[in-house]
């Protein structure tokens, strides 16, 4: 069936929010809401015009696919995704979703998109903003819009492309008299993911997890870290592509 591109974002759009030391940069490709960078705070007359060409994906040589690139937001969209964004089923199989950006409204710290699929009648609201300490806070609400309820299988409440050097996930578990053990593992060639469905955190689940290059330590190193708001339920997922 014909796929679902189009709305009302020009064809190629780039948007930046800044903090004090770091810079976001998002754009819209082909309908597609894409994050570009996240890092040390871009020049002020930097020309971001060309960034998303810089920081797409490399495609191999012989590739047949045009070049996917750092989705902010990814869904199948017809297309095999180790881990979307989102999973949502309708009475029956899961939906095969294709969100379109159709709103962006920047400002210098703050940037919110709308995102829709009018054929699954699902929207999705995508929140990015800077918090006191540089901390990027990053919120996703989604919308029914359709007669019928949704089933929700997984919806991610953020989704960060990570840089090819950043190679081991460091987390926290253990249990009564073990508390907060750390957990080091490296990022290959499959998916790896830290879950708890007990209704909240406890010793066998943190729901926090950093990210960073080998042989991070407190004195050296590059490293990501994500937390939830809240104390519940959560899965934590890190794999290739």
């Amino acid at each position: 069936p014909p796929r679902r591109r189009g709305g009302g974002i020009p064809t190629m759009s780039v948007y930046r929010i800044d903090a004090a030391e770091t810079s976001l940069v998002l754009s819209v490709q082909q309908g597609s809401l894409c994050l570009d960078y996240l890092g040390s705070r871009l020049p002020d007359s930097a020309d971001l015009s060309m960034l998303p060409s810089l920081t797409a994906p490399v495609v191999p040589h012989g590739e047949l696919d045009g070049i996917v690139p750092n989705l902010a937001f990814p869904t199948t969209a017809g297309r095999p995704t180790l881990m979307p964004a989102l999973s949502l089923t309708r009475q029956g199989p899961a939906l095969d979703l294709e969100l379109v950006v159709r709103e962006v409204d920047a400002q210098a710290d703050e940037l919110r998109a709308r995102l829709i699929d009018a054929l699954q009648d699902v929207e999705v609201d995508y929140r990015a903003r800077f918090c006191a300490g540089d901390v990027l806070a990053l919120d996703i609400t989604l919308r029914n819009t359709g007669s019928e309820p949704l089933g929700v299988a997984w919806l991610a409440s953020t989704h960060l492309p990570l840089p090819d050097h950043f190679t081991r996930a460091h987390t926290h578990s253990g249990f009564w008299a073990n508390e907060f053990q750390h957990r080091e593992a490296a990022i290959g060639d499959h998916l790896q993911s830290w879950e708890s469905s007990a209704g909240r955190s406890g010793h066998n689940s943190s729901a926090s997890i950093v990210i960073g290059t080998e042989h991070l330590s407190n004195e050296q190193g590059e490293a990501l870290q994500l937390a939830l708001s809240w104390s519940g339920n959560h899965r934590l997922a890190v794999g290739p592509g």
